[in-house]
């Protein structure tokens, strides 16, 4: 029940020679955006993703910022 985007900005076609470094957060219970749904995109740029069990499109996150940036620092 989302409205369709308009006038987005498709990730791909952004896609140059330059390496990007991506890492893509997403949760193991998120049915609006499954974790597989962006998987080829992902894995042809090379992403880093970091899936976390028992999160949604929308639960946990925020209460976890903290710890998630500490996460991703250490990623990078």
């Amino acid at each position: 029940h989302y409205t369709k985007l308009s006038r987005s900005i498709n990730p791909a076609k952004l896609i140059t020679r330059k390496k990007l470094s991506v890492i893509y957060l997403t949760g193991e219970k998120d049915q609006v955006v499954p974790p597989d749904l962006n998987q080829k995109f992902l894995e042809s740029i090379q992403a880093k993703v970091i899936i976390r069990p028992n999160y949604d499109h929308v639960c946990c996150w925020r209460n976890d910022w903290k710890e998630l940036i500490h996460q991703l620092a250490k990623s990078l």
